[in-house]
């Protein structure tokens, strides 16, 4: 913090030589919502000129740097006189309700072998300061990544903000050879986000429908079971869980729901992000 009372201060007495408006702005660091305007980050910035007297009123927001440090930004602030000369001060602001950005993935990331692969199309993302970054997301998998082998690969989803904030998420894909009937089991998202000390998630509570040859069973949500269109009913507790996220620990965990009937049997993939 003493680097940016140093760059203010600077700044304030080449401003006084010059002539121009001094610029006063509070020590602590500006803690504001991301939904805030510039008033907010005006709060408690005054300027005065040799001549005019009071400026504030000329003050405006600049610019604003990306993340530094332990996340903070540095607003850069503006002042005018009315021979036309400009001053300039910096101050350190905090976000009280900031989130890095987040992914959703469309699909499972299990395929059988011979499907199709289009990771662009499958992953989007979302920043609570630029809303739909989906087109800044870099992926990153295995050279050897191939739907004609059966095998578990590494997969990584990168995207950064206009603040220059990366968010990262590192998991693997895996390429299955089916040995049976295959039923699709689709979840309403193949990612969920939660927080260290969050209760498990239900994760039953995920799936979305599940197709078995021509039978399909699609749950309302809430709902304990689903009919099929042939008259059957499927439990949600008929899918079977395995694996688990430990709540207390931060990390990317993977979590399988399995349908087994008689004839057709499937797995989809969960992926669950404590944060």
């Amino acid at each position: 913090m003493a680097a940016v009372f140093l760059v203010v201060n600077v700044i304030q007495k080449t401003s006084e030589q010059d002539g121009g408006p001094v610029i006063t702005v509070p020590e602590d660091i500006l803690t504001v919502s991301i939904e805030d305007g510039e008033d907010a980050l005006l709060q408690g910035v005054t300027a005065q000129d040799g001549r005019d007297g009071d400026v504030t009123s000329s003050v405006l927001v600049e610019s604003i740097s990306n993340f530094y440090g332990d996340g903070k930004r540095l607003v850069t602030y503006a002042a005018f006189d009315s021979d036309g000369n400009v001053s300039k001060a910096t101050r350190a602001i905090q976000y009280s309700d900031y989130t890095a950005p987040q992914f959703t993935l469309l699909h499972s990331l299990r395929y059988q072998t011979g499907e199709e692969i289009d990771l662009d199309e499958l992953v989007q993302a979302t920043d609570c300061l630029d809303g739909d970054v989906t087109s800044k997301v870099r992926v990153s998998t295995d050279s050897s990544l191939s739907t004609r082998t059966a095998g578990v690969y590494q997969v990584t989803f990168s995207v950064t903000n206009s603040a220059g904030a990366t968010a990262s998420l590192s998991t693997e894909l895996e390429v299955y050879d089916p040995d049976y009937n295959d039923a699709d089991v689709n979840l309403s998202t193949y990612l969920v986000y939660c927080q260290v000390g969050d209760d498990e998630p239900d994760y039953r509570s995920y799936v979305e429908s599940v197709v078995a040859g021509s039978v399909r069973y699609t749950f309302s949500e809430g709902a304990a079971s689903a009919s099929g269109n042939d008259g059957t009913t499927l439990r949600r507790s008929a899918l079977r869980v395995r694996g688990s996220a430990d709540m207390d620990t931060a990390g990317v965990y993977q979590v399988y729901l399995t349908y087994r009937g008689d004839d057709y049997q499937g797995t989809t993939l969960l992926l669950v992000v404590v944060e």
